[in-house]
């Protein structure tokens, strides 16, 4: 497993590729969107104090819809959110963007949705 950066604490992922702000030399345009490039893909990564589930549903419409990543990161340890709750909102979520992978890290779990 690769130990990524995720704003100030260590969470592990599948992924196998990360970087921050590409080279001037680097082939790939600035990401925009979100904020590291993960496997090629734009990624946003977020902290969550909340512990509702309505609030992680906002956090990935907003990812998907305005900020247009590929790939979204969500560590709710700060709030601890439970893990029924992060699954509940994960269901309220419609995707209709370009998202394509939510990764939600809890104190005691790790859910892993690809869409």
């Amino acid at each position: 497993m690769l130990r990524v950066p995720f704003k100030g604490v260590v969470a592990a992922t599948r992924g196998s590729a990360v970087g921050t702000w590409p080279a001037r030399n680097d082939s790939r345009p600035n990401p925009s969107r979100g904020d590291a490039w993960v496997d090629d893909k734009q990624a946003d990564f977020e902290s969550m104090t909340s512990h509702r589930s309505d609030g992680l549903k906002k956090h990935l419409e907003k990812a998907d819809r305005h900020q247009q990543v590929d790939v979204a990161y969500v560590d709710l340890r700060p709030g601890g959110m439970s893990e029924d709750t992060a699954r509940d909102g994960l269901s309220q979520f419609s995707h209709k963007g370009r998202l394509e992978r939510v990764v939600i890290i809890g104190r005691d779990f790790v859910i892993d949705e690809d869409f």
